[in-house]
């Protein structure tokens, strides 16, 4: 039991820090009432959010690289498998890649 609530701690809280929909609206939001130009989330977003999340999952273990080929390890594959379960419960889209 302990092992799956802390899977769901960390689970949940990698979710939240590293949503690329939530930040997208934090910073939009930090804008105020002047906006954030959308070309300049697009570039946010491909850069810096992408950059940011490979780096993340490397330093933690989830995936390793080699050449030019990203590639999942055993703790990336736990937590793959964990998601993919409730994605499966909340009915929640499939990955776009097969």
């Amino acid at each position: 039991m302990y092992i799956v609530t802390y899977s769901l701690y960390v689970y949940n809280f990698t979710t939240l820090e590293r949503s690329i929909s939530l930040n997208m609206l934090i910073d939009i939001e930090n804008t105020g009432d002047e906006g954030l130009e959308y070309s300049k989330i697009i570039a946010l977003v491909t850069e810096t959010e992408v950059k940011k999340r490979l780096q993340y999952f490397l330093e933690s273990g989830y995936i390793s690289k080699e050449n030019d080929y990203v590639k999942i390890t055993n703790k990336g594959k736990f937590f793959a498998s964990v998601g993919k379960l409730f994605k499966q419960l909340f009915g929640l889209a499939k990955s776009k890649i097969k």
